[in-house]
């Protein structure tokens, strides 16, 4: 009767682990997926209210180079974050995600291309510079979804979110000392800040297992 009862009450307690496990899984990834399509929304109304051509000279220039790499590096971090080390679906979910949002973002950098074409120079050429990264992301995703296992999955969704984001990375800093050497505005520099640090997300362990709790 006494291991009947022990056996009773450690089914229970796993049973209340699985479920507080569970409940902490919707939570973190709510808020994550939640935190990504607030930012997106709030670059879209900017961009859109003010216009590509305003959002590309002197300071307003800085402000949303500023935004666009906050958006940039939080959507990839905070969608890698969302889902728990043994999480298939979610990951899936979050690779579906990401996958849309970098297609979203080559057909607008593309239409900024197209609309800036007359425009030529230093303008032109960061419009196209910035395709590279979404491209490679893109790539890297497909293969990370063609995995079988979460592990892995995961290995690449991080592989792709550090490799884009370093290659945003050099593409900024290497814009930013053409423009200071061209007499303009430093914007792509302000890109950067958000960008190191949405690296150093992806390349700690330690900062994954401290979201993951």
């Amino acid at each position: 009767v006494v291991l009947a009862n022990v056996g009773s009450a450690i089914r229970s307690m796993r049973a209340a682990i699985r479920k507080l496990r569970n409940g902490f899984r919707c939570r973190l990834f709510a808020v994550m997926v939640t935190a990504v399509f607030v930012l997106l929304v709030a670059l879209v109304i900017t961009f859109h209210s003010l216009g590509v051509r305003e959002l590309t000279h002197g300071w307003q220039g800085c402000a949303a180079s500023f935004l666009n790499g906050v958006y940039e590096g939080s959507s990839a971090a905070c969608l890698g974050l969302a889902p728990l080390p043994d999480d298939l679906l979610r990951t899936r979910i979050v690779l579906g995600i990401l996958l849309i949002l970098r297609v979203a973002a080559c057909v607008r950098t593309a239409c900024t291309v197209g609309h800036l074409q007359n425009a030529g120079g230093l303008l032109e050429f960061r419009s196209i510079c910035s395709l590279p990264p979404f491209v490679a992301l893109i790539c890297m995703i497909c293969v990370a979804l063609a995995q079988s296992s979460v592990v892995r999955m995961q290995k690449w969704m991080w592989s792709a979110v550090s490799v884009s984001v370093l290659m945003r990375l050099v593409v900024s800093a290497t814009i930013g000392i053409l423009s200071c050497a061209n007499g303009d505005e430093p914007d792509e520099f302000f890109r950067v800040p958000p960008l190191g640090f949405a690296l150093y997300v992806a390349w700690s362990p330690s900062m994954h297992h401290r979201a993951h709790g």
